[in-house]
């Protein structure tokens, strides 16, 4: 039997400038929501968070010998522990944006539709069914 590899992304660093020339613009955006989610850290006191790639239905732009996909988007889910537990998403284009960070945030149950991820499966399925289907802005330390 043959196993078929997992398909490879790549994320863009600082050394990927001549495979992605946009990145200052990309970095920009990713970089608000980093500093963000250092904020929720430091008013909320303990949170989880899970960052990856959403990847295209169809392998499109590719770089490196390897083929390897770099997706269009990415996502970050925070989940605060402190009571009142919260969660909140955020999928991100990777073709940069000087939009309010507010505008990509989305529910946990959006970023799991979009990835085929099922995000925080241990907490009890009623819990965890209430707080990944809502988001409320105003009770997150912007």
């Amino acid at each position: 039997m043959k196993v078929t590899p997992p398909p490879h992304t790549s994320s863009p660093s600082s050394g990927d400038r001549r495979s992605c020339p946009l990145w200052p613009r990309r970095q920009t955006c990713w970089k608000r929501l980093e500093e963000q989610v250092r904020k929720f850290a430091l008013h909320e006191g303990e949170i989880m968070v899970v960052t990856g790639p959403v990847l295209p239905k169809e392998k499109s732009i590719t770089i490196g010998n390897n083929k390897v996909t770099v997706p269009d988007r990415y996502y970050k889910v925070v989940y605060d522990l402190t009571p009142p537990q919260k969660m909140i998403g955020f999928i991100i284009p990777n073709n940069g944006s000087t939009r309010p960070l507010q505008d990509f945030a989305v529910t946990v149950d959006a970023v799991e539709k979009e990835t085929g991820l099922n995000f925080f499966s241990l907490v009890p399925r009623q819990e965890q069914d209430r707080l990944e289907s809502t988001i409320t802005l105003d009770a997150w330390s912007w």
